[in-house]
């Protein structure tokens, strides 16, 4: 797969870019689209991608 076209500032494709990632197995590169998020202006997409990523390590998602 290849997703280096990709809008860097359209946060929904960055998060189901990791998504599909994930699905094929990839953890690191779905961590590594997430992380592109944690810099985002969008308050809800940086929380989304910090929640993603405690999940795909494993970790509970904190409410």
């Amino acid at each position: 797969m290849c997703a280096s076209g990709i809008d860097s500032s359209d946060g929904t494709l960055i998060c189901n870019t990791g998504c599909l990632y994930l699905r094929r197995g990839d953890k690191e590169s779905a961590r590594t689209w997430w992380r592109r998020l944690l810099d985002s202006p969008d308050v809800d997409e940086r929380r989304r991608a910090e929640e993603l990523l405690r999940e795909v390590d494993g970790k509970a998602a904190v409410q």
